[in-house]
């Protein structure tokens, strides 16, 4: 297996314990420790065999400073060169604040294709390097505020698809590029750069790999996963232990902890319950039916940034309304921004294209212009969808719910959101839910086997 890692800035050379001279591009060679110290990783590849991960090659960039001497707030903070640290810095440019990564990728459908032309990145010898002659096009007092989106809401679409269109292509290059040098036809992927769903649903097609897996929790949190597994492999001298495929590693909470909750609301709620997995789903899939928006509160909370089944808002994907309505009055954010359809993995060629395995959430496919209308909260402006695909094996309550929507509605499929509004983290405790019910427009929490909702 290859594995590749890209990211927005990594360790600084001299800090790295796996760069021995001849994995480093030639300029980067036979270096002191003052010069490396100058220089931090954006992208490496590695070879994974017989059970040792092998560094083939890694590249590095100075600090932007040191590159370009003028300040504009397009501009990177942090490296010269790399593709995650151009796409951060147009997104902040355009949002006015950093990791906003995200809102740039759902930005991007309603951009004009022909409106930018120029070139971000220089590609050449397998590796990525930033070009900055295009910054003047867009005047430093044209940088997003939050609050003057819709007045440039067009500069800010076309500025936004070219950004992901470039970075597109500088990420098919280099991935390709690690393909043809090792030979090897799989390719495990992850850094803050492997969140791009967009890009990521075009990698097979566009790279030659046969089969590839990206980290769920793909960004910097992710690491915690790979110190946790380093420590047990080489450290402890374990040996390795075949994962099922979840992302479910936080706490649970027992029945005491849910009905404490419960009873501490209990001049704000009413409830109903406990209900049995096969009663919840039955409940929930009725409610959704009907246009309600539910809270979705299921065993232990998902690691990585995406909502899975565990903590989700949940609605009915058939209403044309529902998006906007989510948006202005449950997650209070841009009415732009799109939501993910979950589906069960057996019905998803029938929906989508292109990609049709994706457990965590982390691929964009394409619906059939026939089937658009069918499903329109969960289509984006060009027709793709932020795929979740559902198995009974590793997802059982959520899969339930999805057989259960199947069954009253036809569709076995759901919107998927984060539990969570605008500046919150998805929540984790059931204090945390059931004052989330009370502070937005959610209809009910389906909170374990409890029925929740506002008096």
């Amino acid at each position: 297996m290859t594995v590749a890692v890209i990211d927005g800035r990594g360790s600084s050379l001299n800090n790295c314990i796996d760069t021995p001279d001849e994995v480093l591009p030639c300029e980067f060679r036979g270096l002191s420790e003052e010069e490396k110290a100058g220089l931090w990783e954006k992208e490496s590849v590695y070879s994974y065999s017989n059970g040792e991960l092998l560094p083939v090659f890694k590249d590095f960039s100075p600090l932007r400073r040191t590159l370009i001497d003028v300040e504009h707030p397009i501009l990177p903070r942090s490296l010269g060169h790399g593709i995650g640290a151009m796409y951060g810095a147009v997104s902040r440019y355009v949002f006015g604040k950093n990791f906003s990564d995200g809102k740039l990728m759902g930005l991007a459908p309603y951009g004009n294709s022909d409106s930018h032309d120029f070139p971000l990145f220089d590609l050449r010898d397998g590796r990525v390097f930033n070009r900055y002659d295009w910054i003047d096009r867009f005047p430093a007092e044209m940088r997003g505020t939050g609050t003057n989106l819709k007045q440039n809401f067009e500069t800010y679409a076309n500025l936004a698809l070219h950004v992901q269109t470039e970075c597109e292509r500088a990420i098919l290059y280099i991935l390709e590029s690690y393909r043809r040098g090792t030979g090897i036809g799989k390719l495990g992927y992850a850094g803050g750069v492997a969140l791009n769903a967009v890009c990521n649903g075009k990698i097979i097609s566009g790279t030659g790999y046969e089969d590839l897996y990206i980290q769920p929790a793909a960004g910097d949190n992710g690491i915690a996963i790979g110190c946790a597994y380093y420590g047990w492999l080489k450290t402890l001298g374990n040996d390795r232990v075949p994962h099922d495929g979840t992302t479910w590693f936080a706490s649970e909470y027992g029945d005491a902890v849910i009905e404490k909750t419960l009873s501490k609301f209990s001049d704000e709620i009413i409830w109903t319950g406990p209900h049995d997995i096969e009663g919840r789903a039955q409940l929930a899939a009725q409610s959704i039916s009907e246009g309600q928006v539910l809270g979705w509160f299921q065993g232990k909370s998902e690691f990585g940034p995406r909502a899975l089944g565990h903590r989700s808002i949940i609605a009915d994907p058939r209403r044309g309304d529902m998006r906007d309505h989510i948006n202005a009055n449950v997650k209070f954010r841009e009415d732009f921004r799109p939501f993910a359809p979950s589906v069960l993995a057996t019905y998803a060629a029938e929906y989508f294209e292109g990609v049709t395995v994706s457990p965590y959430m982390i691929q964009v496919a394409q619906v059939p212009e026939a089937l658009q209308s069918a499903i329109p909260a969960v289509v984006h402006q060009d027709g793709s969808a932020r795929l979740q695909t559902v198995t009974e094996d590793i997802n059982p309550r959520y899969a339930k719910l999805l057989a259960e929507m199947k069954s009253l509605t036809g569709l076995p499929m759901v919107i998927n959101t984060s539990l969570n509004r605008r500046g919150m983290p998805i929540v984790e405790t059931p204090d945390e839910a059931v004052r989330l019910l009370l502070e937005t427009g959610l209809d009910a929490l389906v909170l374990e086997g409890y029925i929740v909702r506002s008096r």
